[in-house]
This record gives structure tokens, sequence and C-alpha cells, in this order.
């Protein structure tokens, strides 16, 4: 919890980057997401349809 305070978690945001989510992540993985990073990374995705 210590962590979340620190980097602000307490405050609402509407979309992950414009709040502590990347902070988050930076401090766990000691990896700091840049635009540049984001840009050249691979996004694996797939949707799982409801049974109907």
């Amino acid at each position: 919890m210590e962590v979340m305070r620190r980097i602000g978690a307490h405050h609402g945001h509407l979309y992950p980057g414009d709040g502590p989510a990347f902070l988050l992540a930076e401090r766990l993985t000691g990896i700091t997401l840049t635009p540049e990073l984001l840009e050249g990374a691979t996004y694996l995705c797939g949707v799982i349809p409801e049974p109907g």
C-alpha cells in the first residue's frame, strides 16, 4: 500500500495513461514505459464469444 500512496493511486482517473497505472508498472518491473517502447511493441489480443 505504501507504493500506491507514493504514486498517488488515491486519485480517480478516467484512463490508465492519465494516472498511476504506468507509474505502478514501472515501480514493479523497473521498466519505464516510454512512447517509443509502446509504439514499437507487438500486441496480441483475442476475443472469446459468449455462449449464446
